[in-house]
């Protein structure tokens, strides 16, 4: 599983725009009202990125795929969140299940789509 660290480039704003809304929107919704979550995303727009790339060193990650270790119990729990099961590793009698979710490959035109849909 290789992944890459690199310095944020212009093309990646509508990517990072897109993580962060998803993310306000689904995270923050039980806390704030939908106002509020609205007025946040003006903040983490395409455009407002593409600024705060000016202002200050912002680093990208390019992951393939998650992997947890799971125990037991917890093995529907990650298969019902699209983990697959990789392998199971021993040590002594403790079984775990090593898990993996494959991310998609997020290009600037799929973001861009993103954006759109989500109203930028």
């Amino acid at each position: 599983m290789n992944s890459q660290i690199r310095l944020a480039t212009p093309e990646d704003t509508a990517a990072i725009s897109q993580v962060i809304i998803q993310s306000l929107r689904q995270s923050n919704a039980r806390d704030y009202s939908p106002e509020i979550i609205a007025q946040v995303e003006k903040s983490f727009s395409a455009e407002a990125i593409c600024t705060l790339l000016s202002q200050r060193q912002v680093f990208v990650a390019n992951i393939e795929a998650l992997r947890v270790r799971s125990s037991i119990t917890a093995e529907g729990f990650y298969s019902r969140l699209g983990y697959r099961k990789v392998h199971d590793e021993f040590h002594g009698a403790e079984r775990t299940i090593i898990m993996q979710r494959r991310l998609p490959r997020l290009n600037s035109r799929h973001a861009n789509e993103l954006a759109r849909d989500i109203g930028q």
